[in-house]
């Protein structure tokens, strides 16, 4: 059989989505919706799609195959953006202010607070997920820091909770996307202790208008508050504020635990938040576990793109956690809230617990946003980017993959590529920063150390072990680079790819043409594959420099630097950035691929 060439390309980009209605919340809160967690469109000259209220733009491009094959693709298109709704927040009145005073039964803070005199924390019991009832220091408004909550006056009702100067009734909200499947367990927190954590699980609609909610009320008296579980009533008024920005904090520390991938954001919200977009700003949380730190100069009434309102310091009334839904298919989450309280810096988050392994499952036939679905994970202290990648013939084929920490499998797989040695689909988990990360959600930069110029790198240590050969798949690393640190969006390498192969099937192999003489890295035997990356992009010139192992490989862990230094032997230059590094599964065939797996997968650059 012929065998021909391959090369993986990727594609991403944000289609608009409307802002959302909500359903059922127990005292406040609305949704500032976005975009899915990937959205990317692929192929063909670029198509427009306008968004009206809460839309975007959405722009197609191109993909090209080996030999300058073009796979045509659709443009995005927008959506009709929908307002929320009023929610009800609850009597009483009132905001944070005054000067703090010393709380009841607990001891005075060791250090002060964050603006102005140092006062005297609240006592009392324990804040959310916290075990120390001794709260730090506040600042001169009033709001506390980091640390306990202060005592019940006795009054409190059920689903009540308290964290510093911060009070109110801690309620859950769904969408009202017409035949919304949207569920969350459980609707309210009224039969489960006080101070947390607060855990909720379930699915969102899969639409991008669908919305889980979280919410605490931050400034709700407890006298007349019902924090059970009932229908919205839009003609009530939203819960009372109080004036976060006055702290002097940078933002608002979180703890939290996370048990799937799905996207989290926070969302602080104004008295009118309910109805008025401009009254509630939102963060994508792209870390997938706490602690972190929301930055207040990082909301935005539009956080998935940024292109919103900036939150400047209005009055807010709740602090509420949203899990945006995802087109043509359910979103399942679960998480924890341990806690989260005004700082400057993750360590200022209340202690929890820990977060277990995430796992859940990204793909499917529905939509071209499942075909490019992503997801962040962590190992060893570690970010990964785990995604689907059905980029060869997505209207043609569908995929689905699985994933638990830095593994994943292929659960479900359908047809082939389009030919001409292009691969239906390149599954695989990476670092790095390519194509749309919103905002980092899609990124790895927080811990990988890239771009990094390879003249300057250490050592690249790497594992990759997989379970399985003999398909119509490789099983191979795909290593990017830069001649200068990328300084806009990219979807491919911008100037040179390195790849190493541990399997090679019968049908196909690596572009170029191989050396005379085989290479010995890391103790084996490599044949050398030399080319260039061929199409009608920018990078058509590109050096493609392949190792193709001499036998089959299941598992390998060595220092991936031994492959780049050679590799400069036939053009890439030491003066290049590294950029990103996959591992997975180039598939020309997904028919027998069910159950492939990547069992383990790790880079560390130094």
């Amino acid at each position: 059989m012929m065998r021909v060439s391959s090369r993986v390309r990727l594609k991403t980009l944000v289609v608009g989505v409307p802002l959302v209605a909500l359903a059922a919340v127990s005292c406040a809160g609305s949704e500032s919706e976005g975009p899915p967690r990937d959205s990317t469109t692929t192929g063909g000259s670029p198509g427009t799609g306008t968004g009206t209220t809460g839309g975007t733009t959405s722009t197609g491009g191109t993909v090209t195959g080996t030999g300058g094959t073009t796979i045509p693709g659709n443009g995005g298109t927008g959506n009709t953006g929908t307002g929320g709704v009023e929610i009800p927040g609850g009597s009483g009145s009132g905001g944070a202010g005054g000067a703090p005073t010393p709380g009841n039964g607990g001891a005075p803070p060791a250090n002060g607070g964050m603006a102005g005199m140092p006062p005297v924390g609240n006592g009392g019991t324990a804040g959310i997920g916290g075990s120390d009832p001794t709260g730090t220091g506040g600042d001169s408004a009033g709001m506390t820091g980091s640390g306990g909550t202060p005592p019940s006056t006795g009054n409190d009702p059920p689903g009540y909770w308290r964290s510093g100067d911060w009070h109110g009734c801690v309620w859950t909200g769904i969408d009202t996307v017409e035949g919304s499947t949207t569920k969350i367990t459980p609707q309210d927190f009224t039969s489960q202790p006080a101070g947390g954590p607060y855990c909720v699980s379930g699915t969102v609609h899969g639409d991008y208008k669908s919305v889980s909610l979280l919410g605490f009320n931050l400034a709700e008296p407890p006298e007349g508050a019902d924090c059970s579980y009932k229908p919205v009533d839009i003609n009530a008024p939203g819960p009372p504020a109080v004036n976060i920005a006055s702290s002097g904090a940078a933002g608002i520390a979180v703890n939290f635990a996370k048990k799937t991938g799905a996207t989290l954001r926070i969302q602080i919200q104004g008295p009118n938040g309910a109805k008025d977009e401009n009254d509630r700003w939102c963060y994508t949380i792209t870390d997938p576990s706490g602690p972190i730190l929301a930055k207040f100069s990082d909301f935005n009434t539009k956080c998935w793109d940024g292109t919103g309102n900036d939150y400047a310091g209005e009055p807010i009334s709740a602090i509420v956690f949203t899990v945006p839904g995802v087109m043509g298919t359910q979103e399942q989450f679960d998480y924890c809230v341990q806690g989260f309280a005004l700082g400057n810096s993750p360590d200022d988050a209340p202690e929890g617990g820990s977060s277990g392994p995430l796992t859940g499952r990204i793909g499917g036939p529905g939509s071209r946003d499942l075909d490019f679905q992503r997801v962040k994970v962590k190992a060893g202290g570690k970010s990964y980017i785990i995604q689907n990648n059905n980029w060869g013939n997505p209207d043609g084929t569908d995929q689905t993959i699985e994933y638990r920490d830095n593994s994943f499998t292929i659960v479900q797989a359908t047809g082939a590529g389009p030919g001409a040695g292009v691969p239906a689909s390149f599954p695989s988990i990476y670092i790095g920063a390519n194509g749309d990360t919103q905002g980092g959600l899609f990124s790895t930069s927080s811990d990988d150390n890239l771009p990094k110029q390879i003249s300057t790198i250490q050592s690249i240590q790497t594992k990759f072990k997989y379970n399985r050969a003999g398909g119509n798949y490789n099983a191979a690393y795909d290593v990017w680079f830069s001649a200068s640190p990328p300084n806009a969006p990219y979807e491919d390498a911008i100037s040179g790819f390195v790849m190493v192969w541990l399997y090679d099937p019968p049908q196909n192999q690596p572009i170029g043409s191989p050396l005379p003489e085989q290479a010995n890295i890391a103790g084996r035997n490599w044949q050398v594959w030399v080319g260039q990356r061929g199409g009608s992009r920018a990078n058509a010139n590109a050096p493609v420099v392949s190792y193709v192992a001499t036998q089959t490989l299941m598992e390998m862990q060595f220092d991936l630097l031994d492959f780049i230094k050679d590799a400069t032997k036939h053009g890439i230059q030491p003066s290049w950035y590294l950029t990103d590094v996959f591992a997975g599964f180039e598939i020309w065939d997904g028919n027998g691929t069910q159950g492939l797996a990547v069992e383990e997968f790790t880079a560390v650059v130094q």
